[in-house]
């Protein structure tokens, strides 16, 4: 489970089938593993465009690194956010990738603000 949220690599099941010298099939180690996320009461929800938004935020050193021309980064980013949840209205953008729509609503928040020019 750590490996899910904290590791950078992703691990498959093979993986961890190899690991245990394979005492355990696929299906047994995703059995145990939802058995524990049972007795854990482990909630999961499928990331939004908005988690992928400030997930970018975050690596892009927001806004440290990524020089926002005339200080607009706070408006940028309420106008990106704001894109992400408008995109949840659209059945056309709520079948992209969450992580797709995050970053054209960002495209789109800088170019609004004319950042960058």
């Amino acid at each position: 489970l750590a490996c899910k949220f904290q590791e950078v690599e992703i691990h498959m099941v093979e993986e961890f089938v190899y690991f245990c010298g394979e005492r355990l099939a696929q299906s047994e180690i995703l059995s145990a593993e939802l058995q524990l996320c049972a007795v854990l009461q482990f909630d999961f929800a499928i990331p939004t465009a908005v988690d992928f938004l400030y997930c970018a935020l975050q690596r892009l050193d927001w806004p440290n690194l990524f020089s926002v021309h005339r200080g607009m980064h706070k408006q940028a980013v309420m106008l990106a956010q704001y894109l992400c949840d408008l995109s949840l209205l659209s059945p056309t953008c709520a079948a992209l990738p969450a992580s797709l729509v995050a970053s054209a609503a960002l495209c789109l928040a800088l170019a609004c603000l004319r950042c960058g020019h």
